[in-house]
């Protein structure tokens, strides 16, 4: 499409060309006609329909493992180790789409289930309103059963499945929003889920997960400490960290990633910054552990 566009606009399609391709537009060849036009578009429509597929997948999922981020309180920035999933009908999804997530979630690893054994127990509560109707004077047999169904039965109508109960000396399916799904988390595990879609989120941080939660935090603080300063984002800076033992040791091990994402010449580590040195020092509450930062633009 921007090879098409660069005669109409030549600047915008050039510019998203360079950032898909690394390469100018305006040296590309213009696209030919296709031969086998039919086959190949039409391979094109089910490849482009499976990539929509994947992405509402990626979207659920990410709304699912934010929602286990709020339930324990750990903000987007502070890394994770692991989120587990289950897709309907035991799918995956590939790399390029896993990226998406892991970005999303800032977890390290994405991994994969079949079911949800292993990460969560299934309980099924009837809906006494939805089976009334149905069942009228039979309403808590069919409760009683419903209750009775196993993991397996319970996992089948989370994803869609017929799952059928006896009531009575008759066989009945069930109907969706016949039962409500609860799912337990197990373990330390944090679970959400969605229709046939669970995320199992592992919370639980080490010390190099805390450390790099922490360097984020303080590159976002730098950030707006930039901003408030009337600074433009090409300006270099001097960058100054003062603080507690972990927050100076987080602070030291990721300075690369905080000098980079400055635009920082230089990260000064030391328990208190030397405000002569700094015309900019502010102190900052990293998730309730008292610091300092201190930038400085740097002449030329």
């Amino acid at each position: 499409m921007s090879v098409l566009a660069a005669p109409c606009v030549p600047f915008a399609a050039d510019w998203i060309h360079r950032a898909l391709t690394g390469r100018s537009v305006h040296l590309e060849r213009f696209p030919e006609v296709i031969g086998e036009s039919s086959r190949t578009l039409l391979d094109g429509v089910a490849q482009g329909a499976d990539i929509e597929g994947d992405m509402d997948s990626v979207r659920t999922l990410v709304s699912l493992g934010r929602a286990a981020r709020e339930d324990v309180q750990v903000r987007v920035r502070q890394p994770l180790r692991e989120v587990r999933a289950v897709l309907p009908g035991g799918r995956t999804l590939s790399e390029e789409m896993l990226e998406v997530v892991r970005d999303e979630l800032n977890v390290k690893q994405v991994g994969f289930l079949s079911s949800v054994d292993g990460i969560a127990t299934l309980t099924g509560k009837p809906n006494y309103r939805a089976l009334g109707g149905r069942f009228g004077k039979q309403t808590n047999d069919a409760a009683n059963a419903i209750r009775s169904l196993g993991a397996s039965a319970l996992a089948a109508y989370q994803s869609g499945e017929v799952v059928e109960v006896t009531v009575g000396g008759e066989t009945h399916t069930l109907a969706p929003g016949d039962i409500e799904i609860i799912q337990e988390a197990a373990g330390n595990l944090v679970v959400k889920g969605e229709g046939a879609y669970t995320v199992a989120l592992d919370a639980e941080l080490d010390d190099a997960l805390r450390a790099e939660g922490i360097a984020r935090e303080l590159v976002n603080r730098l950030q707006r400490l930039r901003k408030d300063t009337g600074l433009e984002i090409t300006d270099r800076i001097k960058v100054a960290v003062g603080g507690p033992e972990d927050v100076l040791a987080a602070a030291t091990e990721h300075s690369d990633f905080i000098r980079h994402e400055t635009l920082a010449v230089e990260v000064s580590v030391a328990e208190t910054i030397p405000a002569a040195d700094f015309e900019h020092v502010l102190e900052v509450d990293l998730d309730g552990v008292a610091a300092s930062i201190g930038l400085q633009k740097v002449p030329g």
